[in-house]
C-alpha cells in the first residue's frame, strides 16, 4: 500500500498491515512516503520486519509469520 486511505480501507476489513524495514532506505518526499512515515512514527502497523538480510532471510521471515 502507499497511501493512508489504503491502510484505513484493509483495516476497516479487520486487516492486519505489516511494514517492512530495510536499514539505510531513508522516506523521500512523495505525499505516499510521507504518509506511510507518519503511520510508522504512530505505531499504526501491526508488525514491523525488519529486512536487514538476504531476500531469502526476508523470505523466511514472512514465512514464519504463517
Amino acid at each position: 500500500m502507499r497511501f493512508k486511505a489504503e491502510y484505513n480501507a484493509v483495516k476497516d476489513v479487520d486487516g492486519f498491515v505489516i511494514y517492512v524495514d530495510r536499514p539505510g532506505c531513508e522516506f523521500g518526499q512523495h505525499a505516499s512516503e510521507r504518509e506511510m512515515e507518519e503511520l510508522l512514527n504512530s505505531n499504526k502497523y501491526d508488525l514491523i520486519i525488519h529486512n536487514d538480510g538476504s531476500a531469502k532471510d526476508l523470505f523466511n521471515k514472512i514465512k514464519e509469520l504463517c
